[in-house]
């Protein structure tokens, strides 16, 4: 378990770590912060401590409001933007304003978040396996 505060800490002591080339998402910085504890607590009772390899799974770029956070940098006033596209490439060029050297955001990324959702809800009654099979096989094409 990693509180919010932590998770923060972590993101930003792996950018400063790594000189700048190592921006976390949240999701990895808790992975990150659990490792710690778990390194920390073979440690405390000598045990041998093995390689272990924490894969990130997000790109930085998807959360930019906690990685300003965790880098302590302020977030720009979402009113003054005509979408929430621009706010969020605002975001993210204050980010890489800060951090030239970290992993530059992906174009798909980008194109996403511009992107309107096109979400519908679905409501099926006591549906059947092959329902719920054909829904999973639509939604996994969109």
């Amino acid at each position: 378990k990693a509180e919010q505060i932590r998770v923060r800490s972590t993101i930003s002591d792996v950018f400063h770590v790594s000189g700048g080339t190592r921006l976390l998402d949240p999701h990895t910085g808790v992975a990150a912060a659990v490792l710690d504890d778990y390194l920390k607590y073979l440690d405390s009772r000598n045990e041998e401590v093995f390689p272990i390899v924490v894969a990130s799974t997000a790109h930085w770029g998807k959360f930019p409001e906690p990685v300003m956070d965790a880098l302590g940098l302020e977030k720009p006033n979402e009113e003054q933007f005509l979408t929430s596209a621009h706010f969020v490439q605002a975001m993210h060029d204050a980010i890489k304003d800060k951090c030239p050297l970290a992993q530059p955001v992906p174009q798909t990324l980008l194109e996403a978040v511009a992107t309107p959702m096109k979400t519908s809800p679905v409501i099926v009654e006591n549906p059947s396996y092959e329902v719920l099979m054909d829904l999973l096989e639509r939604f996994a094409r969109v």
